[in-house]
């Protein structure tokens, strides 16, 4: 997901993910720059990662402009070793 945010992966991935603000450009959302999360009506698909990586995404805690994916990855273990 930080590679897909940040655009560094090919281009075949490009567009798979919207964020809230493209889908609907005038409305002002508190959370604009999360991931629109498919709607879905089989439980087998939360387990797809169609759904499930924005769901994570959205939920992580710690600061996402981390640029630098190892410093990023870095900052999410001591976050997540924190909370242990």
């Amino acid at each position: 997901m930080h590679s897909y945010h940040y655009k560094t992966l090919p281009l075949a991935f490009a567009e798979i993910l919207t964020p809230n603000r493209a889908r609907n450009p005038e409305r002002i959302l508190r959370n604009a720059e999360d991931y629109t999360i498919p709607p879905h009506r089989v439980e087998l698909v939360k387990r797809l990662p169609l759904y499930s990586f924005p769901l994570v995404w959205n939920n992580l805690t710690v600061d996402k402009p981390i640029r630098i994916q190892h410093l990023f990855m870095k900052t999410v273990k001591e976050t997540l070793l924190a909370k242990m």
